[in-house]
Parts: C-alpha cells; sequence; structure tokens
C-alpha cells in the first residue's frame, strides 16, 4: 500500500514540477531578450523591420511583437508581403539572425512556407508590444 501511495504522490509531484519550473523560468527583468542571436535593450527596435525567408526572400514586415507571461518575446507578428492586411504570427525562436542591415532572417521557413502560416487573429487574453489589435 504505501509503495502505490508512494508512486501516486510521486506522480503528483512530477506534474506540478512545470508549473513550479516555469514561474521560476522567468528571466530577471535586468537580463536582455536575446533574438537571432542578438541581445536587444529595446523590443520596439523589432517593429517595421524587414523579415527575410530562409530562401533570401523578404516575407513582410514586423508589425508587432507577442509577449509571453514572462513579458519577454514570443512571436513576431508579420505583414506579409504584398498582402498588407494578411499577418501571421513567427515565433521568435525562428529567427536565425539579425543582418548588419538590421534584416530577421528566418531560420527553416522560407516565403512560400511563411504564405501557409494560418492568419493572425488578436486574442483577448494576449499580450502584444504594440497592443495593436
Amino acid at each position: 500500500m504505501r509503495a502505490i501511495a508512494a508512486g501516486i504522490l510521486a506522480t503528483l509531484v512530477s506534474l506540478s514540477t512545470p508549473w513550479a519550473t516555469a514561474a521560476a523560468a522567468c528571466p530577471s527583468p535586468d537580463q536582455l531578450p536575446v533574438v537571432g542571436g542578438e541581445e536587444l535593450s529595446d523590443l520596439d527596435d523589432l517593429i517595421d523591420r524587414v523579415v527575410t525567408g530562409s530562401d533570401g526572400r523578404p516575407v513582410g514586415t514586423v508589425w508587432d511583437v507577442t509577449l509571453d507571461r514572462c513579458r519577454a518575446p514570443q512571436d513576431i507578428v508579420v505583414t506579409e508581403e504584398g498582402s498588407p492586411d494578411r499577418k501571421v504570427a513567427i515565433p521568435i525562436t525562428r529567427i536565425r539572425t539579425v543582418t548588419d542591415d538590421n534584416r530577421l532572417v528566418l531560420k527553416d521557413i522560407t516565403v512560400a512556407e511563411a504564405h501557409t502560416l494560418p492568419p493572425f487573429h488578436t486574442e483577448g487574453s494576449m499580450t502584444s508590444l504594440g497592443g495593436r489589435q
């Protein structure tokens, strides 16, 4: 019986660990976010940057940045080249590099693949840098 109780307790502890770990995982306010391998002192600097696909072609321009619960950048919201009314969210982790001319180059996402992403829609609980709707 003790073995069963210990197994149940171990399972409950392992289920609660992700939440405890996630709460502790927020960076300190002094820690700068890293985007494309570079620290950014101001996330506003991402707005209006050109986003280039892994094929070297322009995907569009950064319109907004969504933030996670720690207020760290989560996605860039990109207005697609040639379709100013269509916006897509691309995870910040998919930015390979920031070029010398401040373009954001994606890893493993071509322009054609970006066009297949679902359209971005704001959610009531979503936090964004620009607070755009």
